[in-house]
């Protein structure tokens, strides 16, 4: 009679680095309409659902209509799975958002977002006069 002993393994997967081919962009300006003075945030995650490390070597850039540039701070989020990026819109126009991994465009990137001016709401302007210059007499 043989016996079999109960034999447990741990298989545990190892990933390599993250590659620009691997990244998913969400948000950003992406798939809804932004308007001037407004932060919109983008999300920044691997491909499959792979856990992130924290220490990727990713750039966001935003390119104002004025061509004025602005690096973005890329903050890892709750539980690994996305970069989070607040993307500044400041002024009205087409504005192009770099995203890179490693100095690599990432799948999507660069994208434009197109920013409308802000409506006006009444009860917040303030009206002043000016008085107009006195006209000589003829």
């Amino acid at each position: 009679m043989f016996r079999l002993a109960a034999i447990q393994l741990e298989l545990a997967a190892a990933y390599g680095p993250m590659v620009a081919g691997e990244v998913v962009l969400a948000g950003g300006g992406l798939d809804e309409l932004v308007t001037a003075g407004t932060v919109v945030m983008l999300s920044i995650a691997a491909t499959h659902a792979r856990p992130l490390l924290g220490n990727e070597l990713l750039a966001v850039t935003v390119v104002a209509p004025s061509k004025v540039r602005q690096g973005v701070a890329v903050v890892l989020g709750d539980g690994a799975r996305a970069y989070m990026a607040a993307l500044p819109f400041s002024e009205v126009g087409r504005h192009t958002v770099e995203v890179q991994l490693a100095s690599e465009s990432v799948q999507g990137a660069p994208f434009t977002v197109d920013v409308l001016a802000q409506e006006f709401h009444l009860p917040n302007c303030i009206v002043q006069v000016t008085p107009a210059p006195a006209r000589g007499r003829d």
